[in-house]
């Protein structure tokens, strides 16, 4: 790694006001290791340089409608008060993973720079449409936001972008395999979820599950009715708007 990218790396974490530990916390790495790059000493991986470029919105002149999507999603996701019960650094590892600039999909629903969120914004607002017109009970007040914004966060996770060839791709070096349960268990490194809120996130697919697990998701329905709200949420933004 070069002085000169070293130099350029702590220069745009000081303009972002960065501590090292945020940094770290974002790129799933230790704080020492962003020491090192800043440095010079060593270089980060691929996986993490991409993460840098989303955390620093510093894509290059060739993706500045991904800089533009990044910025603008991340600072809609403040305007929900409920943002304010996930962890201090919780919002800038959402963005470092480019879940503020990801598509919702390749090749159907929200397959645009930024459908991700827009797609979780939608299925966020109808159920807070649903609890509140229909007196949907929730055992946390702030469920209903949790469910809709993170159901598919699994997707970061899905995608990559190819910043050579300017577009996203499907990322082939995953080590969790699945889709809701994916999400949960990638949520619950940073948040306390709930059993409803599990079921409702692993289980947001409906009858799209694996047929061997139907009489799964019939039982989560009968404890959680909430659980069938939230695959009608995700079936309107994805197959009614095609978002």
């Amino acid at each position: 790694m070069s002085i000169e990218l070293a130099n350029q790396l702590k220069e745009l974490r000081e303009k972002n006001h960065l501590t090292m530990e945020q940094v770290a916390y974002a790129v799933d790495e230790p704080a020492y290791e962003v020491e090192l790059w800043e440095s010079g000493q060593i270089k980060p991986c691929d996986a993490t340089h991409s993460k840098l470029k989303f955390l620093y919105n510093h894509i290059g002149e060739n993706h500045k409608d991904i800089e533009k999507t990044n910025k603008e999603n991340y600072s809609e996701f403040f305007n929900y008060p409920e943002c304010v019960t996930v962890p201090e650094n919780f919002p800038l590892w959402l963005k470092a993973h480019g879940f503020f600039a990801a598509p919702a999909s390749l090749g159907h629903h929200g397959n645009h720079c930024g459908g991700l969120f827009i797609h979780s914004l939608i299925v966020t607002k109808e159920l807070k449409r649903y609890t509140h017109s229909l007196g949907l009970q929730w055992q946390n007040d702030n469920s209903p936001w949790l469910v809709g914004m993170f159901h598919d966060i699994c997707k970061i996770d899905d995608y990559t972008f190819n910043a050579d060839e300017g577009k996203w791709e499907w990322n082939k070096q995953q080590i969790y395999s699945g889709h809701g349960d994916k999400s949960v268990i990638m949520l619950q490194r940073h948040l306390n979820l709930n059993e409803q809120e599990i079921a409702c996130i692993r289980w947001h697919m409906g009858s799209f599950t694996d047929q061997k697990e139907w009489e799964y998701y019939g039982r989560a329905v009968e404890r959680y009715p909430v659980v069938l709200f939230t695959h009608t949420a995700d079936m309107y933004a994805s197959r009614a708007l095609g978002v």
